[in-house]
């Protein structure tokens, strides 16, 4: 079960999943430009809101980058995301592609600390309830993954690896918290989760169990998982 583990801990750094969080976002240079490129051809108006809403996972991670930068510096000046970045933001998690391109962006880039400072950008909280899916399910799996992964790259001796999933544990678990009885159905995502990963889960639910199952957890890291996630349901 640990190789099994280990073989989708490389697969989740190495390769793009439809439906699986990234932590480390490697992507050419060549695709980075072209992308770059193509924003530079638009204005922040209604095409490049067209674009972000059809973008390719690459490609949102790109224009992450570039709202998350908008962002973290609005919060470093106190002031309010900028209404043209929002609107473009609101559109690239509509997807699961755009959302999953954001995530990984705004979660794993240690220059974006100022982002998760209280109080949380209250554009950025909304985009995210305006896009309940795919982000209910994302959210949750940020949470679940990061704190398998940290524990992973503890077990191979890589601190460093394991300080950038601490990184992203702890950011994702900020939005769970500012969203759990904001967001309508986030917390029954993390209820379902802590389901599949109590010592008694023959009543799991069953989404979560097969999630554990595919990525191999054991039950140090269900334990792991379930300390994580147990208070945010107090």
């Amino acid at each position: 079960m640990y190789i099994i583990f280990l073989l989708g801990l490389l697969s989740i750094e190495l390769l793009v999943f439809t439906d699986a969080f990234i932590y480390s976002p490697f992507q050419t240079y060549s695709s980075r430009a072209r992308f770059a490129l193509r924003l530079q051809e638009h204005n922040h108006g209604e095409m490049t809101e067209k674009v972000a809403r059809a973008i390719s996972f690459d490609d949102a991670q790109v224009l992450g980058e570039k709202l998350a930068t908008v962002l973290s510096t609005s919060c470093k000046a106190g002031e309010p995301m900028p209404e043209e970045a929002v609107t473009l933001l609101r559109a690239l998690i509509s997807t699961t592609a755009g959302a999953r391109g954001w995530f990984v962006t705004l979660l794993t880039n240690p220059d974006f600390d100022a982002v998760f400072q209280s109080p949380i950008d209250e554009a950025l909280l909304q985009a995210i309830c305006d896009n309940p899916t795919p982000n209910i399910r994302l959210m949750t799996m940020n949470v679940a993954m990061s704190t398998a992964t940290e524990l992973a790259h503890l077990r191979m001796g890589n601190e460093d690896m394991a300080a950038g999933s601490r990184m992203t544990r702890d950011r994702s678990t900020v939005l769970v918290v500012e969203l759990i009885d904001r967001l309508p159905g986030l917390r029954e995502a993390v209820g379902g989760l802590l389901s599949a990963v109590k010592p008694e889960r023959e009543d799991g639910e069953k989404e979560w169990a097969d999630f554990c199952v595919k990525w191999g957890y054991d039950e140090e890291q269900k334990e792991a998982i379930r300390n994580q996630v147990e208070p945010l349901l107090l």
